[in-house]
């Protein structure tokens, strides 16, 4: 079997990427003898991973000798050409500059890192990163001639966004030497092409989950159960449902279940309380955070009409893909890939990204109108989507032989 080394920020460890690595590394590892690296070094392991998986954690929160790796930063051409590349853009100043030079700080560290373990396992390796981050750098670093270096693209890691502050360091320098960059929307690459340089192969591999029992369609009059299923921070935009919910008639009622913790979560809370507490045709709940095969089930066992998602910003959210696996329709706004999954009219409604809540309103209310005929269709058309291109199976199949063949 070949070999990879590859890098995650928590797998097995922790929640957040379980979903996502879960079944992609269940295929990788039919094909690779891998050795994997996870950045979570505080986190309990929630994931078993396939017996031929060695599992290694890098402590990204060690301190290390600040001196040397800022005056190794000082002393390579990387930070000159970034900051060069920024002066170009018109984008330079002292916040950006001393983001590159924290980046490059850490690049370097964890490149020592990984140097001692690529040392020990032969002569060609696939270097595999989940993220387009600085462990793009790092394998860059450490890359031997026969190596191929593969990085995936999701969201936080590719656009430049407000969440963070605009700027990702050093992409063209920590991609010179990557040869594919995996792409999991169309819109990620072109977004990609049309701000960032690399001599990689930039291709889409979507990611994918496995196969539900699809739902029965159940529709009451003039009644809607919809559920959202995201991390509580500020970029996920749960106001936006709560404002919406709380212009809807009275003559309908809706019942809102939403799933998932985090730093605003009391927030957000006290927020659906005060704006929805004395409606009475308006019921919600906040069931925290599950593990991923626990939601899965809850969402099993529940009627939900919808999934609404009024996020700022997304690739393509896999709890998308699990809503249409078991024949659910999605409300969203269209940011990100998210038009590539959401079909408006179809599989679910697609709305203007700048979208405002009497729109959101109008589109729940609208589809408590539909004849069970039409709400049949669109979940069908739902379940259609996920299985003819986010079926995990498939997919992941199909990029594990790209990798294996590089």
């Amino acid at each position: 079997m070949k070999k990879m080394l590859f890098v995650t920020t928590s797998y097995p460890f922790g929640e957040r990427e379980a979903s996502f690595v879960r079944p992609e590394i269940a295929k990788l590892s039919e094909k690779f003898d891998i050795t994997l690296v996870s950045r979570n070094s505080v986190d309990e392991q929630t994931s078993q991973t396939p017996e031929n998986v060695k599992v290694l954690r890098y402590n990204s929160k060690k301190s290390y000798s600040v001196i040397k790796y800022l005056l190794k930063t000082i002393c390579s051409p990387y930070i000159y050409g970034e900051i060069i590349t920024l002066t170009k853009k018109k984008k330079v100043s002292i916040a950006k500059i001393k983001k590159a030079i924290k980046y490059c700080m850490r690049s370097f560290h964890f490149a020592d890192y990984l140097n001692d373990i690529r040392k020990e396992m032969g002569e060609e390796v696939v270097l595999y990163t989940y993220w387009n981050d600085y462990s793009v750098m790092s394998l860059s670093l450490i890359k031997q001639p026969k190596d191929k270096l593969v990085s995936r693209a999701h969201r936080i890691d590719l656009y430049e966004r407000k969440e963070n502050n605009y700027y990702l360091p050093l992409k063209k320098i920590s991609n010179r030497k990557t040869d594919l960059i995996a792409f999991i929307s169309e819109e990620g690459k072109e977004y990609f092409s049309n701000n960032f340089e690399t001599k990689a192969s930039k291709e889409v591999f979507r990611l994918g989950v496995k196969s539900q029992k699809k739902k029965i369609v159940n529709k009451k009059e003039n009644e809607l159960s919809v559920y959202s299923f995201s991390y509580v921070v500020p970029v996920k935009r749960l106001d936006k449902i709560i404002d919406a919910l709380q212009r809807v008639p009275e003559d309908i009622k809706v019942n809102w279940t939403h799933i998932g913790g985090g730093p605003l979560f009391e927030d957000i809370s006290n927020t659906a309380k005060e704006k929805l507490g004395e409606k009475g045709n308006i019921t919600y709940s906040f069931v925290g955070a599950m593990e991923n095969s626990d939601a899965l089930e809850f969402i099993g066992q529940k009627d939900f009409d919808l999934l609404i998602n009024t996020s700022d910003s997304e690739g393509i959210p896999v709890t998308m893909m699990e809503a249409m696996s078991f024949g659910i329709p999605v409300l969203a706004l269209n940011v990100g890939g998210v038009s590539e999954i959401v079909k408006n009219n179809k599989n679910g409604y697609l709305l203007p990204a700048n979208a405002d809540m009497s729109l959101i309103t109008e589109t729940l209310v609208s589809h408590t109108e539909f004849d069970l005929y039409k709400v049949n269709e669109m979940h069908e058309c739902a379940f259609d989507t996920w299985k003819n291109s986010y079926y995990d199976k498939k997919n992941y199949e199909e990029f594990t032989t790209r990798l294996y063949n590089l």
